[in-house]
């Protein structure tokens, strides 16, 4: 029996098993990490994160429930819906499940494809949460073509 075969092949399954746990990691990033890096994730995605429920039945995405401002993009009409929260996670999930804007969650519910972006409030480069709202509402132009009434709170 050729032990160095062996050995060669064990050490490249080994290999290949790592990379594709890194390669896993790097590609499924946690809320924390998404929030951090304001990348987006598919709405359905957020609803499974944000529900998974630690050993003691308590969201564990709650440390991430941080202030900020959301962004809701509806992918299949080109809109956008701007908001801020003190939970930013709570906020969203209440507009995925039928408790905040209801223009936002009919499309949802009948099948419109939304993404979700994070900007947590850090009070650096903007001075409230109503001055960085407003600033996202008029970049995406959530008023104009989008699913906001008005351009934020005052």
């Amino acid at each position: 029996m050729n032990y160095d075969i062996i050995f060669l092949q064990t050490t490249s399954i080994v290999l290949v098993l790592a990379i594709l746990i890194v390669l896993h990691i790097s590609l499924h990033p946690s809320l924390g990490s998404i929030i951090k890096h304001s990348n987006w994730i598919s709405a359905e995605r957020f609803l499974a994160m944000r529900n998974v429920r630690n050993k003691k039945n308590r969201l564990a995405s709650e440390k991430y429930n941080v202030k900020g401002v959301y962004i809701l993009h509806n992918r299949s009409k080109h809109k956008y819906y701007v908001g801020q929260a003190h939970k930013l996670l709570s906020r969203v999930n209440g507009h995925l499940t039928g408790k905040g804007n209801g223009n936002v969650y009919a499309d949802f519910a009948y099948g419109d494809r939304f993404y979700v972006k994070f900007h947590r409030f850090r009070g650096k480069a903007f001075k409230t949460l109503n001055e960085m709202e407003r600033y996202y509402i008029t970049k995406y132009h959530a008023q104009e073509d989008g699913y906001n009434k008005t351009i934020g709170n005052r």
